[in-house]
């Protein structure tokens, strides 16, 4: 939101404001995949060791 808002007052056009909230959309789409592959592979590991 602060990119939006250009809290740091570094964004001057919209191309800009637009690349920098697509990049940490893609952050949060990545951190969130990565929770849920290691969530992934805990219940597989645990499903293993029940067996």
């Amino acid at each position: 939101m602060a990119v939006v808002e250009n809290a740091a007052g570094d964004v001057e056009k919209a191309a800009e404001a637009e690349r920098r909230v697509t990049e940490q959309l893609r952050q949060l789409g990545n951190e969130a995949l990565r929770g849920w592959a290691r969530r992934q592979a805990q219940r597989k590991q645990e499903q293993v060791a029940q067996q």
